[in-house]
């Protein structure tokens, strides 16, 4: 299980536009895999503990719900959804290309600089959702995020998801003032 709240970026490097994301809270439920991405990418990653729940239909099917959940200080709580329908490949220009699809890994360190990592992995696909229900009791995303968490999303989908491969980070130079 990973459970993250992160962003969205785009960076120009050599005339390429690179897209990426930023984590600001990464949620896992052992504590050496939480130490070594401090360590290696100083991600803000917290074990938890964590638990999920897939019931699954058939293989041609959507599972009929996916629940992943996590203990904060005074609760569990949860992500739930019950997809519809079958998986489709990811749209080009769609809300869950910009959301799904990112090649690059961004992160500050404790000196102030940043590094990029390049992300792999196969093409994604898709579920559209019946349903998606987020409850936090708002003690292990930070304060500025807990009043937006607690909103209705606007959207939300089920990706399939798979391995990612992590390639070494490289720092990046300051920007010129």
């Amino acid at each position: 299980e990973e459970v993250n709240l992160r962003f969205y970026v785009k960076r120009v490097a050599n005339g390429e536009v690179r897209r990426g994301v930023t984590f600001l809270r990464e949620l896992v439920p052992l504590a050496a895999i939480a130490v070594v991405a401090q360590l290696t990418y100083n991600e803000p990653y917290r074990a938890l503990p964590m638990r999920h729940r897939i019931d699954a239909v058939t293989p041609d099917a959507a599972p009929a719900i996916v629940e992943y959940s996590w203990k904060g200080s005074s609760a569990w709580n949860r992500i739930r959804v019950q997809p519809t329908g079958a998986t489709s490949p990811i749209d080009p220009g769609s809300e869950e290309e910009f959301i799904a699809h990112h090649a690059w890994g961004y992160t500050r360190q404790r000196d102030g600089s940043t590094i990029e990592y390049e992300v792999l992995h196969p093409p994604w696909r898709v579920w559209q959702l019946r349903t998606a229900d987020f409850d936090d009791d708002s003690t292990v995303f930070d304060a500025p995020f807990a009043g937006a968490l607690r909103r209705a999303p606007h959207s939300a989908f089920l990706a399939d998801g798979s391995a990612v491969s992590l390639h070494t980070p490289t720092r990046l130079e300051a920007a010129p003032a």
